[in-house]
């Protein structure tokens, strides 16, 4: 949660919420030392509030992040009565959107 936090901050986000989904184990790894270790596949959901550019900017750094991230969904919601040329140059910084995110870890 902190990485999302310092890295949506800098971009002008504000995280409202942080759900965990689901963690499962996923497989089983055989590590350069011979021991087996468990892959675990953990979900979940981020919810944050800002503008568009913000949060471009905020999927990019999760991109070149060190940790792989998968996104398998992301939604917002706009303001009532907004053009979409007003959504485009990022006039508004009230949009809220929600991503769904797995990673994986032993």
């Amino acid at each position: 949660s902190m990485l999302f936090s310092r890295s949506a901050t800098k971009k002008g986000l504000v995280i409202k919420s942080v759900a965990l989904l689901k963690s499962t184990i996923e497989s089983k790894v055989t590590a350069s030392d011979s021991s087996e270790k468990k892959l675990k596949e953990v979900g979940f959901t981020l919810t944050i509030s800002g503008g568009y550019n913000g949060f471009k900017n905020f999927l990019l750094s999760l991109d070149k992040s060190a940790r792989l991230f998968e996104v398998s969904s992301i939604s917002f919601e706009t303001p009532e009565n907004t053009e979409e040329t007003e959504f485009m140059d990022d006039k508004l910084e009230d949009y809220e959107f929600r991503i769904e995110i797995k990673t994986h870890s032993y």
